[in-house]
């Protein structure tokens, strides 16, 4: 299993846009979070990521 470069964008990782659309409902689910389809192509890296759902989840 090959690393994986947290400052590189999701993107690099194959997600796509039916990708972020899964991944946004699952962490709405999840994580009571409400990111936008938009943001999580947009995040330049995993920690901006990880920090942009954690300071939009409601826990």
């Amino acid at each position: 299993m090959a690393e994986i470069d947290a400052s590189l964008p999701m993107s690099h990782y194959g997600v796509d846009s039916l990708v972020a659309v899964e991944l946004r409902n699952r962490l709405g689910c999840a994580a009571k979070t409400n990111v936008s389809f938009f943001a999580i192509l947009q995040t330049p890296s995993l920690p901006e990521f990880a920090s942009l759902v954690a300071s939009n989840s409601e826990f």
